[in-house]
């Protein structure tokens, strides 16, 4: 029984710590593409500015989130696994984690837009395949295997 909430314990652990990365790196891309188009305030180009901000924006989150979620990835097996940081193997983890915002893009770019009767043909079967495409990605980029033994 014991064993049992050890484990329960450290999953919980390790998908908070997910979640809590992905929040920061959402953050830290929002301060970034702020930053970024600082420069440019002030003028009569309001509208430009704001799409200027959402590429920013949409730019740096679709990098830094998988960055972030990788490297937490490889910090965490090392701890498990006993053994040095690796870089090439926490880059091997952000290039799996990039297609994961492939299924939530689709979503808010090809059909939320959209009124239910307007949306595209075949948007369900299009979004189930892309969320289970980004869901095979996460598992493989964001997986850990444990060791962890059977307390007695």
């Amino acid at each position: 029984m014991v064993c049992y909430t050890i484990r329960v314990f450290f999953w919980f652990k390790t998908v908070a710590r997910y979640l809590i990365v992905a929040v920061e790196a959402i953050f830290l891309s929002f301060a970034l593409s702020v930053v970024a188009t600082l420069p440019f305030a002030g003028g009569d180009s309001d509208l430009g500015i704001g799409f200027l901000w959402i590429l920013i924006f949409a730019a740096l989150a679709s990098l830094l989130i998988p960055l972030c979620l990788g490297i937490t990835a490889e910090l965490i097996q090392r701890r498990i696994s006993v053994r040095r940081f690796t870089w090439s193997k926490a880059l091997l983890r952000f290039v799996l984690a990039l297609p994961i915002a492939v299924g939530p893009i689709y979503a808010a770019l090809s059909v939320a837009p959209f009124i239910p009767s307007r949306r595209p043909t075949h948007w369900a079967e299009k979004e189930i395949i892309l969320y289970g495409f980004s869901a095979i990605f996460a598992f493989f980029a964001l997986r850990i295997r444990t060791t962890l033994d059977p307390v007695s």
